[in-house]
């Protein structure tokens, strides 16, 4: 075992089993700039590949690597054009708009790429069961990435998804310090053996464009969970906002980061998901985001839009942007109230002053008590309205009511909309979730009635009103405003009155929650794990807990590349707060997260185990796990202790041991390979490091390759154990 001494408080026995492992071929997560050039001969980016949909009706690009000065000739239909790599490799060519598949009466299509001279040999690559449709970018947060498999109906929606002639790409995790050119993922034929990880939203607006449209349709997910906009949003956006400075600032010290990169921190989602398909042809965009944002609605304002342009500004066009407001969720109020989550749907409404942008309202398919909604059906049926009567120039109505405008009458408020389709109606009863106030600002529940295209609001107890909210709260449960298209109506406000997130702080230190990563200060404390008494707190996984998880711990473990696999507990040992989320329900999601994890009643003897399988690595750097431990007095020195063996699953691994006080500067405790020399990684009772004067200790432990311990070892694994143990009696501090 691996005993640490301590201060002699700590006096109960805990143990922590972990097994990393590292997989080869997985993607990269760290912050480094990608590389351009390929290693040798011809290359495509990944978009472009077998069964990919080319933009319809558009001029569109092809590209890629060659060796330099090597001519590139590309055929595809009856075209070919040509060109020569430059001194990078890159090279490009454009083609002339081609109509749709199905409008042209053509079948799949391939294409072929040949590389020649510069002294090289030559290189071809031929893509095959290519189509010419519509494609669209689909992106965002969980709401966005949530699968068909988890919505409602989902067994019977995925045996039905058998589409040709549409195609899915789904962008793996990648959130690279600068912007990449190219991603990894795969495109592939809608089908019931694909589609079911997909997401249910994304699929449902494909669907319904592929029924209507009658052309191929291929879709680009690029989402993932509890992210926030910060995370998508380009460096040159961000920078160009002054009241994004607070952003702007959390990314340069992100950027000189020790512990590494996160790919919930600002810009890495858009260099690694949204920057690779800037040259690839499409024909728009919707996006599902602002949970994870909630808290800093008023920033929002700013954000969100800043976000649009920044996409729009890199590819030089400015491509529809349909977005989902957030739907209900949280306990219905019993009164009026301000939240957060209303003043982020505000913000998100605000955008619509950009142009291209439509919104689709979804207030009315929330669930209390799920943030991720099952009905992903009506979020995709309505984001396609809006691409089919704005895009594409169908017949159908598309808009929910909007605010307009106000005007005083007496002793009533009556409210203008746009949106209203051929008229407004209340449905299943008198309206609900209507509230009015006077210049108190003091807010009472309406009286309220649709008079043709507006309605009309009332109290008594209000003789001079001023100002009408509607839906405005997390879960306005029964609002029922529509218009006869059957589109919900958006939450509004007519006052300006300061919100409660117009005044809201960064996170500080004290502060009693946790929030994502992207907005964390330095100033934050580093992973960790704390030992009170006999229970031992911590928070494990690969980011914070989501915004809306508000856990109060005083520890940290910091699991960079882990992912957890099982959980054991011993007899005699409670679990309490443990909450496990997995965006696809399966061992194969990006984000695992484990918080509030409580290990009490431990007892020598009765050791509690967590182990953790590593996953991948952040660009071929050794997979390895740091854990911080804090004192409440500067410690001098402390010991590793022998123990029963390592596990090594190959004999090329090698793992080493090194401490540090401040997570910069590490230094070596222990190193051994594989096999039967595992054990010696532990010397028996020996100090391990003496006159520190730190009241933090970082141990880190990586499994590295024997031969080039610079480099990460596939495919091997190993087990470690860590106790402590209550004869700690003359711990050195």
């Amino acid at each position: 075992m691996l005993n640490i001494r301590f201060i002699p408080t700590l006096c109960s026995l805990f143990l922590l089993m972990f097994t990393l492992s590292t997989t080869s071929g997985e993607i990269a997560f760290a912050g480094s700039t990608e590389s351009s050039a390929p290693a040798s001969g011809l290359r495509l980016p990944a978009a472009l590949s077998d069964n990919m949909v080319l933009q319809a009706d558009k001029p569109f690009k092809i590209w890629g690597w060659a060796v330099p000065g090597q001519t590139v000739s590309v055929k595809l239909a009856a075209q070919e054009k040509s060109a020569t790599a430059d001194s990078a490799g890159k090279w490009s060519v454009m083609f002339e708009p081609i109509a749709g598949t199905a409008r042209s009466g053509t079948d799949a299509v391939d294409m072929t790429v040949l590389a020649t001279g510069a002294g090289a040999a030559e290189s071809r690559i031929r893509v095959r069961n290519i189509l010419i449709g519509e494609v669209w970018l689909c992106s965002g947060q969980s709401n966005m990435q949530w699968p068909l498999a988890e919505t409602s109906n989902a067994a019977a929606e995925i045996q039905s998804a058998s589409h040709p002639r549409m195609r899915l790409f789904i962008t793996r995790l990648h959130a690279p310090e600068h912007p990449a050119d190219d991603c990894q993922g795969q495109w592939v034929e809608c089908n019931p053996q694909t589609v079911g990880r997909f997401s249910g939203t994304a699929y449902y607006f494909g669907r319904r464009l592929l029924q209507d449209l009658q052309v191929p349709v291929g879709l680009i997910q690029s989402a993932q969970g509890a992210t926030a906009a910060d995370s998508w949003i380009s460096l040159e956006g961000l920078s160009a906002q002054p009241a994004l400075e607070p952003i702007l600032k959390s990314y340069h010290a992100s950027v000189k980061d020790p512990m590494g990169w996160n790919p919930h921190l600002p810009t890495g989602l858009y260099n690694g998901e949204i920057h690779p398909f800037t040259h690839f042809a499409m024909r728009g965009i919707i996006w599902y985001q602002g949970e994870t944002n909630t808290k800093r609605a008023y920033q929002y304002r700013t954000l969100f839009p800043a976000l649009i342009r920044s996409w729009r500004a890199a590819r030089g066009e400015e491509l529809p942007f349909y977005f989902v407001q957030l739907t209900s969720f949280g306990k219905p109020p019993n009164a009026p109230v301000a939240e957060a989550l209303s003043e982020l749907r505000e913000a998100q409404a605000m955008a619509l002053a950009l142009p291209s942008t439509g919104m689709a309202v979804t207030i009315d398919v929330g669930e209390a008590d799920n943030i991720h909604p099952k009905n992903k059906l009506e979020v995709g049926k309505r984001l396609a309205l809006l691409a089919l009567a704005r895009t594409y120039g169908r017949d159908v109505a598309c808009s929910s009511p909007l605010y307009k405008s106000m005007s005083l009458h007496g002793v009533a408020i009556r409210v203008e909309f746009t949106g209203t389709g051929s008229g407004l109606e209340a449905r299943g009863g008198p309206l609900k979730q209507f509230s009015i106030a006077g210049e108190d600002k003091k807010f009472v529940w309406a009286d309220a009635v649709v008079d043709g295209t507006s309605v009309v609001v009332s109290n008594p107890q209000v003789p001079r009103p001023v100002a009408v909210r509607y839906a405005w709260a997390a879960n306005p449960a029964g609002c029922n405003l529509y218009n006869r298209e059957g589109l919900p109506a958006s939450p509004f406000r007519t006052d300006t009155w300061p919100g409660v997130t117009e005044t809201a702080h960064l996170p500080r230190p004290g502060d009693q929650f946790i929030t994502p990563p992207a907005i964390r200060p330095r100033s934050y404390p580093d992973p960790s794990a704390k030992l009170t008494g006999n229970t031992l707190s911590i928070v494990l996984g690969r980011g914070l807990p989501r915004p809306w998880e508000q856990v109060i711990t005083d520890a940290y473990v910091y699991l960079p590349q882990v992912k957890v696999s099982t959980v054991y507990t011993p007899r005699r040992t409670s679990v309490s707060e443990t909450r496990i989320w997995l965006p696809y329900g399966n061992t194969r999601g990006q984000y695992y997260h484990v918080t509030g994890f409580a290990l009490t009643d431990l007892e020598p003897g009765n050791p509690a185990a967590l182990v953790f399988p590593a996953e991948n690595d952040r660009d071929g750097k050794p997979a390895e796990f740091v854990l911080r431990f804090h004192f409440d007095k500067p410690i001098s020195a402390f010991r590793l202790e022998n123990g029963p063996p390592l596990e090594f699953s190959s004999s090329d691994a090698v793992a080493l041991i090194e401490y540090s006080t401040d997570s910069r500067e590490w230094k070596l405790l222990s190193d051994t390979t594989g096999g039967t020399d595992a054990g010696k990684l532990f010397q028996p009772a020996r100090t391990c490091a003496a006159d520190l004067d730190a009241q933090d200790l970082y141990l880190r432990l990586s499994l590295r390759d024997k031969s080039d311990p610079g480099k990460l070892t596939p495919g091997a694994s190993f087990r470690m154990r860590m106790s402590g143990d209550p004869g700690w009696g003359d711990a050195s501090t």
